[in-house]
């Protein structure tokens, strides 16, 4: 494991720090109290203590790391760290947080962004990824200057500190036989020894499961065992009676609370009741002078009430149904008017629309049937004449003048004037040749008369072209788009004529226009303006509705009061009664709001009986239940229990946690037993004299005897823990974890913790541990701590200035 990032919002004297380190070598700088050893205790907080931690460790623990009191604003009530660590799974993040008075928590988030936040499934998980026990890392991993102290005096035989026995039997236990076989015990003896002390702890109980194991198979675990009950056993069911009795006393005491304060209800009930009836026969006959009177009162304001309204409501129903008659009327004469104008409009717009196709056809020529058909006529006879010069095959010629002549050769009927070139020429129909002042040339077919043929051609000719020249064209193609154009003028004048005759049929011969004239005469407003005002009465659908609505009320109110002046002298009559009965109502004692509504006084008087009886009733039998909670209230209260409760509750825990350290012991000591054949005692103790003679160049050497205990060497003298120097203890001290350290981690990756393990070393010794630190670094992590920016120099890599 080694370690990415670190910080917390609050813990001790530190606020919302954060830091990132490195993979080998890192230097913490910072002055003397600015939180340095309490940054790295919060690292091993994190990493190695859980949350819920027993009494006696929850006040050493806020003793030492809690925010001290403020003299102004608020202290905190909490303390928390985070730690970003990487293993062979991937990296992730721890978080705990540690409450006075509350429950703590902690979560642990992997790379892939998955969250465990039970207590139970993060302390497993950490366990697993932490492989060591808390005695290495507080003594080994991260050993301050206090703990050097302690594993120094642990190795030269100074102490017998447990902290530092224990951190040296766990890695005895990792490390071979020889450091195991403490004391003479043999491993045999050893291993029957913890296995007793698991059976001594695990008697019965059903570890995998978590509870006591069943008597009979199938029968679960609801009888108990008297024999071979083991410590776990034990301490549970010393647990279960304690649960059962606090939760015993719990409800005897919930049962008792709930009876007195039924009770006490219940007598409040009672006497409530009593009081209750006695002052309702008070108020009896005022009840039933004062309801007579409001009872009058009610329904003479109901009637005033109705009168008040009518003689509001009559003027005014008389005026809006006269108002609306007059508008209804100008409505409808104005509607008459527009519609007139309408009928006008129309009529003047379809006389317009057919003087505009007269003048249309006028435009386009007016073409008559009689000269389109002529025109036609014409047409088809020149065809037909043309035709009858055509019956010629086709026909080559060629002709000579002489100079000072001019031959011209013509084709067909209508003369077309043929193309000599090199005077030869084609020809397909009858044609001439003429020499002017010398001679006319005619050929065409022997079956024509060629004369007749020419003159009919030529009439028919001039037929057409004064038939075309009438309208001004030449074309016959444009005689027959004129005369085209005409006919649908004229499809569309008869069609306009047939809709104006139908719209006079329509109209009864009226005379449109003299109507028309009538109608413009008269003065009339604009349909808008009667609509805004029909509008602030009532819809203009409405309005048939809303005036028989009116005339129906005018009538109603006729027939019930005769006219508006005897309903106004009835209002008055009313307006006196009232009068009379609020002044007889004065002289009426006031009565309490809640015997108001109690009008029927023996239906009242009875329910206040009953009320009474049913009280005394519920006090009897909740006076005999309170009796019965009281008796049954046991002899130690709820509080009295739950201390004794939690002392037993932490005696279970402490002996699971305890057979499960056994079998953790068991488990190392299995697992070195198997290994037995390596002795790394000894590759630590050739590193320690290595890394211990490099530092104080030969001067310094060790001695190891038996597992770890060592002598100090110096100038050939052997030296006890008091003899040794500050310097010397540290280099002692260095020489012995880093060696340590290498052989615990190996190939894996690792990290330690160096609280300015050099500040009492000379010169000359400084310099040779930094180069083995330095060294170390490259395969592991190194975290140095110190108050000496000398050191941040001397060392390199990243530096971390608090």
């Amino acid at each position: 494991m080694i370690l990415k990032k670190f910080g917390c919002e609050q813990f001790a004297g530190i606020r919302e720090q954060e830091f990132e380190l490195k993979d080998h070598m890192n230097v913490i700088v910072g002055n003397n109290e600015s939180g340095k050893t309490t940054m790295m205790d919060m690292i091993y907080h994190v990493l190695n203590t859980g949350v819920d931690l027993k009494r006696n460790e929850k006040k050493e623990f806020f003793e030492v790391f809690m925010p001290a009191e403020k003299t102004s604003g608020f202290s905190g009530d909490c303390v928390d760290g985070s730690v970003t660590f990487e293993t062979e799974k991937g990296i992730f993040t721890i978080k705990k947080e540690w409450f006075r008075e509350e429950d703590s928590s902690c979560r642990l988030k992997a790379e892939d962004g998955s969250v465990i936040k039970s207590k139970k499934n993060v302390e497993k998980m950490m366990r697993e990824e932490l492989e060591f026990g808390q005695a290495v890392y507080r003594n080994l991993i991260f050993s301050s200057q206090k703990d050097r102290e302690q594993v120094l005096r642990g190795i030269l035989r100074a102490s017998e500190d447990d902290g530092v026995k224990e951190a040296k039997g766990e890695l005895a236990s990792r490390i071979n036989q020889t450091v195991m076989e403490l004391d003479g015990v043999s491993i045999e003896k050893l291993e029957e020894e913890i296995q007793e002390r698991i059976k001594e702890y695990e008697n019965n109980w059903d570890s995998e499961k978590k509870r006591p194991k069943a008597k009979s198979p199938g029968k679960g675990t609801g009888e108990r065992w008297s024999k071979n009950v083991g410590k776990i056993l034990q301490s549970y069911y010393a647990m279960e009676d304690k649960e059962r009795e606090k939760e015993q006393a719990e409800r005897a005491e919930e049962a008792y609370e709930r009876a007195r304060i039924e009770l006490e209800q219940a007598k409040r009930f009672a006497e409530e009741a009593a009081k209750e009836q006695n002052e309702y026969q008070k108020y009896v006959q005022d009840i039933k002078s004062r309801y007579q009177n409001e009872e009058l009162t009610r329904n003479y304001e109901k009637e005033l009430c109705v009168c008040e309204k009518d003689v509001g409501e009559w003027p005014k129903f008389a005026e809006k149904c006269e108002k609306l008659q007059g508008l209804k009327e100008e409505w409808e004469k104005a509607e008459h008017v527009l519609s007139v104008r309408e009928c006008y409009k129309t009529w003047k717009k379809q006389e317009e629309e057919m003087e505009k196709l007269r003048e249309e056809l006028k435009d386009a020529g007016d073409v008559s049937e009689k000269n389109y058909k002529a025109a036609k006529k014409c047409a088809y006879e020149l065809e037909k004449q043309q035709a009858v010069l055509k019956n010629m095959s086709g026909l080559k010629g060629k002709i000579q003048v002489r100079e000072g002549l001019k031959a011209e050769i013509h084709q067909g009927a209508d003369a077309r004037p043929v193309t000599v070139t090199n005077g030869e020429f084609e020809l397909e129909e009858a044609f001439q040749i003429r020499i002017p002042e010398v001679m006319d040339f005619m050929l065409y077919p022997k079956d024509v008369d060629m004369d007749a043929v020419l003159l009919e051609y030529k009439r028919c000719g001039e037929e057409q072209k004064r038939i075309l020249g009438t309208y001004g064209i030449k074309q016959m193609e444009q005689l027959e788009e004129k005369y085209k154009r005409c006919e649908d003028i004229r499809t569309n004048i008869r069609l306009q004529e047939m809709k104006y005759s139908q719209f006079l049929e329509e109209h009864n011969g009226v005379d449109i226009k003299g109507e028309y004239l009538e109608a413009e005469a008269m003065k009339i407003r604009d349909l808008d303006e009667i609509s805004r005002e029909i509008c602030e009465i009532c819809d203009m659908d409405e309005v048939s509705e809303m005036l028989g609505s009116l005339r129906a009320n005018l009538q109603r109110l006729s027939e019930k009061y005769g006219d508006q002046e005897k309903l106004a002298g009835k209002r008055e009559e009313l307006r006196e009664k009232l009068a009379k009965l609020k002044e007889e109502l004065g002289r009426i004692r006031e009565i309490p709001e809640k015997y108001r509504e109690l009008t029927e006084i023996e239906e009242a008087e009875k329910e206040f009986r009953q009320k009474l009886e049913e009280a005394e009733a519920l006090r009897r039998e909740k006076e005999t239940i309170f009796l019965q909670c009281e008796g049954a209230l046991p002899e130690k209260t709820y509080e009295d229990i739950e201390p004794e409760y939690e002392r037993a509750r932490e005696e279970f825990e402490k002996s699971l946690e305890t057979c499960s350290y056994w079998k953790h012991i068991l488990s190392v000591f299995e697992d070195t037993r198997a290994d037995m054949n390596r002795n790394p005692s000894l590759d630590i103790q050739e590193k320690m004299k290595q890394y211990l003679e490099e530092m104080t160049g030969g001067k310094v050497t060790v001695q190891t005897e038996e597992g770890l205990d060592t002598n100090v060497i110096s100038g050939g003298s052997r030296m006890n823990y008091r003899l040794l120097s500050e310097g010397t203890k540290e280099t002692v001290s260095l020489a012995f974890r880093l060696a340590v350290l290498e052989n615990l981690y190996g190939e894996k990756k690792g990290f330690a913790v160096f609280d300015d393990t050099m500040i009492d070393m000379d010169p000359e010794r400084r310099q040779a541990a930094a180069k083995i630190l330095k060294k170390f670094s490259e395969k592991y992590q190194v975290i140095y701590v110190t108050c000496d920016p000398r050191f941040g120099e001397l060392l390199g890599g990243n530096k971390i200035v608090i």
